[in-house]
């Protein structure tokens, strides 16, 4: 894999972020993980750890699922693109 095509499927979206959204919705580390096909530990160190060398960076796809799960939850077009910034 190119670093270009590297770059593409990875997103902007920060642990702080991705914490954010999760209160937002009402779920667990555990809860969002399996939503989104990865574990709580995953979903952990994405959140509090972004920059550390275990730490793999959250990718568009996932991004775009969280987009969705907010979609579902009721929130505002403007909403998600507030929340989801950079990504």
């Amino acid at each position: 894999m190119t670093s270009t095509t590297y770059k593409r499927t990875l997103s902007g979206l920060t642990g702080a972020q991705l914490r954010a959204i999760r209160d937002l919705l009402g779920l667990t580390q555990a809860e969002l993980g399996a939503r989104l096909g990865i574990s709580k530990t995953e979903i952990y160190r994405k959140e509090s750890w972004p920059d550390g060398p275990a730490a793999r960076p959250i990718q568009r796809v996932q991004v775009d699922a969280l987009r969705w799960f907010l979609y579902e939850a009721g929130h505002s077009d403007h909403q998600i693109a507030r929340l989801t910034k950079g990504a």
